[in-house]
């Protein structure tokens, strides 16, 4: 229990956020976590490395500020770059990584029980004093198709917060003595939070894992239940899975267009933001309409955000910080990176967590 106290505010950072966003809300602003992983830093060694991580944000607020002058927007979003930044900076010794594996594995199976308990509805009655507590969220199922949110303020994130829970306690990699983590995952992802976002982000974590044998299985399935049509393609009760495999079995569409019939902003913001840092890639810094939500320029994706607006520097950053932490795995480092590039709320701080715990995975029996 002391674990989990101890990083309750790391891994549930939309306690108390709603008296935040109730008080500073705009069409442009809104508040769904607060930037607690900030109080788990521990300059302890790598401080040089720290101090020049906080000119990014730094730099891009004195930049916003003196091209479009003050406003919440361009203070949220620095807010969000620092605490995205801040995963980098909470590991400083060993002891505190292996506490954090722990504390992860503890949360991954409270929230698995807290999932059951919400599908059943049993504890709707709360509602009114859990939203007061937690960002927007909601102690049973969501609207239609939609599960359990957790202690999060939609499935979507919840679908993202469970994952990278997973993987800083058990690892990016599948291993054989993770089965049933494994599987316990599967059936948060697809049957307790049944968000369309979470399904697509755990099905690119299992084709990360096996490119080849995912490549192959999905060229099967589409053989049997598009191209030839031997049987009839099965229906999920998810109204969205449904209408995409409808279309693709139809054949008139791409999958991309299907998808952006039903998620349009949130895939056409991870396009705009490649297709940004392709043409700049030097970054972008602030520009107001860039960050405007529901725009369908703005990612809700925390490495994609943080490239586009610092581009190369960004990623130089990076990767001179994890190197100065001692030996690693770089291909793990930028693995656990790539599976939050496809979905991660932009101010979590798990996607560098996650990431540098990895970086070290392979130096520690865990």
């Amino acid at each position: 229990m002391k674990l989990f106290f101890k990083y309750f505010f790391l891994f549930v950072p939309t306690f108390l956020a709603s008296l935040v966003s109730n008080e500073i809300r705009t069409i442009n602003t809104r508040v769904e976590t607060l930037p607690y992983s900030l109080i788990y830093i521990k300059p302890n060694y790598n401080t040089l490395y720290i101090l020049i991580g906080f000119l990014f944000p730094i730099v891009f607020f004195i930049q916003g500020y003196s091209e479009y002058s003050f406003s919440l927007l361009l203070l949220k979003y620095t807010v969000v770059l620092i605490t995205f930044l801040s995963g980098l900076w909470i590991i400083s010794k060993d002891y505190i990584f292996f506490e954090i594996r722990k504390a992860a594995r503890i949360f991954f199976w409270f929230f698995f029980i807290l999932a059951i308990v919400q599908n059943t509805n049993v504890l709707t009655p709360l509602d009114p004093i859990f939203s007061s507590l937690f960002s927007k969220g909601g102690l049973g199922t969501g609207q239609s198709y939609r599960g359990s949110s957790i202690l999060y303020s939609e499935p979507a994130r919840a679908s993202f917060y469970v994952l990278f829970i997973y993987i800083i306690g058990y690892g990016y990699k599948i291993r054989k003595n993770n089965i049933i983590p494994l599987l316990s995952l599967a059936v948060l992802e697809v049957l307790l939070i049944r968000s369309t976002s979470g399904i697509f982000i755990f099905l690119f974590f299992i084709l990360v894992n096996f490119p080849i044998r995912s490549l192959i299985a999905i060229l099967f399935i589409y053989l049997l239940y598009v191209s030839y049509q031997i049987f009839e393609i099965p229906m999920t009760n998810h109204y969205k899975i449904d209408y995409i495999l409808m279309k693709i079995v139809e054949g008139n569409k791409n999958i991309l267009d299907i998808i952006m019939e039903l998620d349009g902003e949130r895939l056409s913001g991870i396009i705009f933001s490649i297709e940004t840092i392709y043409q700049h890639p030097f970054g972008v810094l602030f520009i107001p309409e860039l960050f405007e939500p529901v725009s369908g320029k703005i990612a809700v994706s925390g490495p994609l955000l943080f490239v586009r607006t610092f581009g190369f520097f960004g990623l130089i950053y990076l990767f001179f910080f994890i190197r100065s932490t001692g030996n690693g795995s770089y291909s793990a480092f930028f693995y656990t990176i790539l599976i939050g590039s496809l979905y991660s709320p932009n101010a979590s701080c798990l996607v560098l967590l996650a990431a540098s715990i990895e970086y070290k995975n392979n130096y520690f029996k865990t």
